[in-house]
């Protein structure tokens, strides 16, 4: 389940209303410019890139219209792209980390806020409705009004609808990693036989007859050694 909660009602009621185990559990996910994270934790993490941007924080206080600001930060989202090889949308990578992959693993997810930045995350959770069929449950609501309306997360639809934000997250992942040394040896001891001869035939190694061992030490020498000259 993903769930939203501003801080104040964390600290009131959501430590009292989760047990010990399912708090620590859970994935935090800090959507704020108020609230920070020491980083002590693998489980709490924040993720200031979701947060609107300036301009539509500017006008949704001017004119005080939640729809001028989830206009603004759809359009901030679908049309955002920072790949060179425009394999992926930047914001749409995050929110499959964040949100989706989890919840398709199972995984209980928690959207942290300021009580004043409700309004941001409401957007953000439309836009996770609209797009991917993620309904996100308002733990606010539930602790201020007892109940939340009947929700059901049919997880087939949400992964039909993340398809293509998956594969893109993945090309994204593995073009991340192979800009770094590690990144590199990692991917190295997860890649087929097939993929490492492909790889060699790039430096016009012909690996056909190699053993696998050779070629992790042709790799190792050829493809993970080359990151060392470019950082």
């Amino acid at each position: 389940m993903i769930f939203r909660i501003d801080l104040k009602h964390f600290l009131t009621e959501a430590i009292d209303y989760f047990s010990m185990e399912d708090l620590i559990s859970m994935e935090y996910c800090i959507i704020s410019s108020k609230i920070c994270n020491g980083s002590r934790s693998t489980h709490v993490g924040r993720f200031s890139e979701l947060y609107p941007n300036t301009e539509s924080i500017y006008q949704y206080e001017l004119t005080g219209d939640i729809k001028v600001l989830e206009k603004m930060y759809f359009d901030m989202v679908d049309t955002n792209d920072r790949s060179k090889d425009r394999i992926s949308n930047h914001y749409h990578n995050i929110m499959y980390r964040t949100f989706i992959n989890p919840l398709l693993n199972h995984f209980n997810v928690m959207i942290v806020c300021d009580e004043a930045e409700n309004p941001y995350v409401t957007v953000i959770c439309e836009y996770l409705k609209q797009k991917f069929e993620i309904e996100v449950i308002d733990l606010n609501e539930l602790f201020t009004k007892g109940k939340v309306g009947p929700l059901y997360i049919d997880r087939d639809k949400i992964r039909d609808k993340a398809v293509d934000i998956r594969r893109n997250a993945v090309k994204a992942e593995i073009n991340s990693q192979k800009q770094t040394e590690g990144g590199r040896s990692k991917l190295l001891a997860t890649m087929t036989k097939k993929e490492k001869v492909a790889e060699l035939k790039k430096y016009g190694v012909d690996a056909k007859s190699y053993s696998v061992d050779e070629l992790d030490e042709a790799l190792d020498a050829e493809w993970v050694d080359e990151v060392k000259g470019i950082l």
